[in-house]
């Protein structure tokens, strides 16, 4: 059993209390103090913080990785689809101020002159490119975040903010040169919508008119949009969730307070 206690922390004797108590070593103290300083505290007892002084990430294979995927990208696609009448709004005022000055105005406009059935144009682009680049974000983001913290090993918690920046700064990059080429498509289908009947065309007549930089030429403009954004959303997702944990340790135990 002593061999799950993290390096540094072993059990020490109270002759008085007749029993073990955890102790850390002075000199690994003197070399790790953002450890013993942090909120996770070295609890003996039973209850929902007593695991804290053992807690470890557990291994993770290439199935939990295609969860991690499978999660992402049905998350990222179904919110992103729900929202295409707000994209499309969004897209036209943009394309067009003049005409549309208030999102309000819009969607009133584009539903009296242009129909309901507008508000779902591009929602095949979306729901494909938001499940493409779900995937890829949400895995390769906690693969990157555990590598990195494996490597800083006892280190990780005071290296935790730059190593989650970093996880999803990489990890948004490469969803950004993804994500690029369906975006251009969606636009495309909103701002000229008799450009061609449906995405699929568009697609095709974009390629044969213009050629393939018609889909990457973006790029730079969607890793400049989608990187601080990314590095944002999962920075304070993650602190704010161990913030709330160390506030409210029970909710660790069962998974409906754990999801809320």
């Amino acid at each position: 059993l002593l061999d799950l206690l993290p390096s540094g922390i072993g059990l020490q004797f109270d002759n008085a209390q007749k029993q073990y108590n955890l102790a850390v070593d002075e000199a690994w103290q003197r070399a790790y103090p953002s450890m013993i300083q942090s909120n996770r505290p070295i609890n003996p007892d039973f209850g929902p913080r007593a695991r804290a002084p053992i807690e470890r990430d557990m291994k993770l294979g290439f199935a939990t990785y295609l969860r991690f995927s499978l999660s992402g990208a049905l998350c990222a696609s179904g919110v992103h689809l729900v929202l295409v009448p707000l994209d499309v709004a969004k897209t036209k005022s943009q394309i067009n101020p003049q005409k549309y000055d208030f999102m309000s105005s819009a969607f009133a406009s584009i539903a009296r002159k242009e129909g309901l059935s507008t508000f779902f144009t591009g929602w095949l682009p979306t729901l494909v490119g938001n499940f493409m680049t779900g995937a890829v974000l949400y895995a390769l983001t906690e693969f990157i975040r555990r590598s990195l913290s494996d490597i800083a090993g006892a280190n990780a918690l005071t290296y935790e903010v730059p190593i989650i920046l970093a996880a999803s700064g990489v990890a948004s990059t490469l969803g950004a040169v993804i994500s690029c080429p369906f975006e251009a498509v969606r636009i495309r289908t909103v701002a000229q919508p008799e450009f061609a009947p449906n995405a699929v065309s568009a697609c095709k007549k974009m390629y044969n008119e213009e050629g393939l930089g018609s889909f990457v030429n973006a790029i730079p403009v969607f890793v400049l949009k989608n990187v601080p954004y990314a590095m944002t959303k999962f920075t304070v997702f993650d602190i704010s969730t161990e913030r709330l944990y160390d506030a409210f340790p029970a909710a660790h135990e069962p998974l409906k307070l754990s999801l809320l």
